[in-house]
């Protein structure tokens, strides 16, 4: 076999970069989620007035837990199993804050 014939099968392979899991909607830190990693007693701090619901989804996409955030500051007790979970913080235009928590 001659070295010529080992690189005939080679092949080019191009490489696109594509965007997995979810993306960050909100450009502006309006929002802080603490702590994250947690395990399940976390706070949302809002500095802006619009939100108004809280949404938390399982991996499966079913809404695990929802709560309307009145306060600056809300205190969320999750009782869920240790994994990623997936939150969304909207407002009457629609969500404006879509990111993930880990439960320990």
């Amino acid at each position: 076999m001659s070295c010529n014939s080992i690189f005939s099968s080679a092949f080019l392979l191009k490489l696109t970069q594509t965007s997995t899991g979810i993306s960050q909607l909100s450009q502006q830190q309006n929002f802080s989620i603490y702590p994250n990693p947690s395990n399940g007693n976390f706070t949302i701090e809002v500095k802006n007035k619009n939100a108004t619901n809280f949404e938390i989804y399982n991996v499966m996409g079913e809404k695990i837990f929802s709560a309307k955030l009145i306060n600056p500051k809300t205190e969320i007790e999750l009782n869920a199993k240790p994994g990623m979970y997936f939150y969304q913080i909207k407002n009457d235009d629609g969500i404006i804050e879509n990111s993930k928590i880990v439960i320990q």
